[in-house]
């Protein structure tokens, strides 16, 4: 048996090669902490390179398991951010009167 890493190829892109805007990802932050009452140190992640930053906000923002693992599953980097960028806009809605979360 052989492992097959090539479906993994895209990770090893340099950062340029796919279009994460840190500044649109950082307000979509922004107004994810707000509804969710978080005081994220926004300097500190602005200086990290995207992938690093996609990376950390993965990991420590508190999403939900399978929204976690979506984002290690996500074949891309590319496609890591852009889910990670639509997980904050749904997590910035504010929750329903019964205080449900909507996502």
């Amino acid at each position: 048996m052989h492992a097959g890493w090539t479906r993994y190829a895209a990770d090893l892109e340099a950062a340029a090669a796919f279009a994460l805007r840190t500044r649109e990802l950082l307000d979509r932050l922004g107004r994810y902490s707000r509804a969710k009452g978080l005081e994220p140190s926004l300097e500190g992640l602005k200086a990290l390179a995207p992938e690093s930053l996609v990376s950390a906000l993965a990991m420590n923002l508190p999403f939900a398991p399978v929204e976690k693992q979506a984002l290690l599953e996500a074949p891309t980097p590319a496609e890591r951010a852009e889910l990670l960028a639509a997980l904050l806009d749904l997590g910035a809605t504010p929750d329903d009167a019964s205080g449900v979360a909507l996502h």
